[in-house]
């Protein structure tokens, strides 16, 4: 079985090139990461003061109003985080169809006198790559950008409420 050995900075850099090409569409997911993460950190705000406001024993309009405000804070979470696996499915299709179109157009160029020190089955499985590939990138588009946008959040929030 032969295989290239590949570095980490050359992986780095050819993952790097494939998410060029759809710049925009990654940007909108941090757009909604940014957004989703301020709406997570305000949530547990509104939920301790709705709680205040219950252990003191005060109904008034402006708890139903929190209450409201919530509510609606955890639905636009969700909308957000919808809208943001719609965009990362769209990044999905376009990689893999990127992929099979370099496939299909590189397969019947081959050249099989220069391919036979390799293992061509194992050359041609690298076309499923492209599913690794996608649900690699389905975690670095979803999961990272809003860890680090809610770690960054929380800092600057416990800054604020930090008693020094």
């Amino acid at each position: 079985m032969a295989s290239t050995p590949v570095s980490p900075s050359g992986a780095l850099k050819r993952l790097f090139q494939i998410l060029r090409l759809d710049k925009k569409d990654i940007s909108a997911i941090y757009i909604f990461a940014i957004l989703s993460g301020l709406v997570q950190l305000a949530m547990p705000l509104g939920i301790q003061t709705i709680i205040s406001f219950v252990m003191a024993g005060s109904v008034s309009t402006s708890i139903i109003i929190l209450i409201f405000l919530v509510v609606l804070a955890v639905f636009l979470n969700g909308l957000l985080q919808v809208r943001q696996m719609q965009i990362t499915e769209k990044v999905q299709q376009k990689i893999f169809v990127r992929y099979s179109f370099e496939f299909a157009d590189r397969l019947p160029r081959l050249n099989i006198e220069k391919l036979d020190n390799y293992y061509l089955p194992e050359l041609v499985n690298r076309y499923f790559d492209a599913v690794t590939l996608q649900k690699g990138i389905e975690k670095l588009l979803l999961e990272i950008p809003l860890a680090v946008i809610q770690i960054t959040f929380g800092l600057v929030l416990l800054a604020f409420y930090h008693p020094v």
